[in-house]
């Protein structure tokens, strides 16, 4: 089985082709010219395989949250592709997409600016059967409303927090004797490769979609693409 990954929430899209047994392609791209250059990369990438879509039997998107724009057209491109092909579709909260492997009894809070001083947060762990569980998700928040989970979690509670909005928790007061790990935002950002080891491990944060009715999960348009959307409905 050959399953294409596609993630275009952050402010780097990135696809990955793999089987069952290791990973065939893995590409980077940056997001800013997403609506032409990404669509070449993916046609560029399966001509370099010599792979024909109808030989790729699942495809699974990351719905967000982040990128108003970024997350539309991944989830399009994901849906029309099952459509014209038959492939699988399964759908990926797009902050799992940050690490390839989580540990047992850590808190992991990843974070996705949704605004300057907000973003996109949810509190999760590995359970002791080895699932993610998660614990709270929000679409609306800051360091105000994660350092309030901070504070009722155990006060030896091993936390993560990691993302690209983690700029915003610099100056975020930390309970005593709470150990928190800061992941650099560089080497968190949701990627597309990461789902190859993620699927395996832990295959309960994949859900089937249709490819009629899936839609992005909670993202909002930045202030800029507000004024894009206004100007378009000037002109109608």
């Amino acid at each position: 089985m050959i399953t294409f990954a596609i993630e275009t929430s952050s402010q780097i899209s990135s696809l990955a082709l793999f089987t069952d047994e290791r990973i065939l392609a893995s590409v980077r791209h940056q997001s800013h010219k997403l609506h032409t250059g990404f669509f070449k990369v993916v046609e560029d990438t399966l001509k370099e395989l010599k792979l024909s879509p109808k030989e790729i039997s699942r495809v699974i998107v990351g719905t967000g949250p982040g990128s108003f724009t970024g997350v539309r057209i991944g989830v399009s491109l994901a849906k029309s592709f099952c459509q014209l092909t038959g492939a699988e579709l399964f759908s990926v909260r797009s902050y799992f997409l940050g690490l390839n492997e989580y540990e047992r009894g850590v808190y992991y809070i990843p974070v996705i600016p949704s605004t300057r001083t907000e973003c996109y947060a949810s509190l999760f762990l590995v359970d002791e059967e080895g699932k993610i569980k998660t614990i709270r998700e929000i679409d609306d928040g800051g360091p105000v409303r994660i350092a309030a989970w901070i504070s009722k979690l155990s006060p030896d509670a091993c936390i993560c927090i990691y993302g690209e909005g983690l700029s915003m928790f610099s100056d975020m007061d930390i309970p005593s004797g709470v150990k928190v790990d800061f992941k650099k935002p560089d080497e968190t950002s949701p990627n597309a490769e990461n789902v190859f080891n993620l699927l395996k491990k832990y295959p309960e944060i994949f859900e089937s979609g249709n490819p009629i009715f899936l839609k992005p999960l909670y993202v909002r348009p930045s202030p800029a693409e507000l004024k894009k959307i206004d100007s378009r409905k000037g002109d109608k």
